[in-house]
């Protein structure tokens, strides 16, 4: 009967013709190596495409036990996608039977990651449909906008120009012409104010009938024969 150690090391062997490039040998006791799982062999490289890495870790009674197995993903794979593989190695270490069972968890994990492409193309995809509709519609809509233009010839330059050329004269014409009419009021204005005899001749008038205001503000008038019967202001004794 095989010993623990020879199992491992079988299967180990096994998956390195396998992954080939995709094998990294980690650490030899306890015996580790990580398994780079891509979507698509053909198609993907190691530098790019959608792809897991499952880090394997063999206890010492393994296959009488389960693996320790631990994922890592990268763009343009999510958390969720993350959750899901390591869903998947939890499935497959809980129907553990004893048997080796790390190449049929690398088969299990890159049936998702097909999965996930495929989903993913199909988003890429329309991302860059609506895009190219986006595109597409603008320059339909420029050509419409660019057919919609009256097309320039001699006449029908001509008949814009003197149209222009009216259009400025009448509005030349409606500025002087509310011009004239300021000037006009102005003029008016004036005409209405005093001359400056005239208005001296005011201001003498208003002089005099301030003159003849007691303090009071009450007009009165100097009536001669009412002082004749007091007689001589000498006269009078005031002692």
């Amino acid at each position: 009967m095989e010993s623990s150690t020879e199992m491992q090391n079988e299967e180990m062997e096994s998956l390195q013709s396998i992954y080939m490039d995709e094998f990294v040998l980690l650490n030899e006791s306890p015996l580790t190596y990580e398994l780079i799982v891509l979507a698509d062999t053909e198609d993907s490289t190691l530098e790019d495409g959608i792809k897991a890495r499952l880090r394997v870790e063999y206890t010492e009674k393994y296959p009488e036990e389960a693996p320790l197995i631990s994922a890592y993903i990268g763009h343009p794979l999510s958390k969720t996608d993350l959750n899901n593989i390591e869903g998947i190695i939890e499935k497959a270490r809980a129907e553990f039977s004893g048997m080796a069972i790390v190449f049929d968890v690398g088969e299990s994990v890159r049936e998702y990651l097909q999965e996930r492409k495929a989903k993913l193309t199909k988003e890429e995809q329309k991302i860059k449909d609506d895009v190219k509709q986006e595109k597409s519609y603008k320059i339909i809509k420029l050509d419409k906008e660019i057919t919609s233009f009256t097309p320039v010839t001699v006449d029908t330059y001509t008949i814009w120009r003197e149209k222009f050329d009216k259009e400025k004269i009448e509005e030349q014409k409606t500025k002087l012409g509310a011009a004239e009419r300021k000037q006009a009021s102005l003029a008016e204005e004036a005409a209405k104010r005093p001359t400056g005899r005239e208005y001296f001749e005011i201001k003498k008038q208003q002089m005099q009938q301030k003159e003849g205001q007691n303090a009071k503000g009450e007009v009165f008038f100097y009536d001669e024969e009412a002082f004749d019967d007091i007689g001589d202001v000498d006269d009078v004794d005031l002692s």
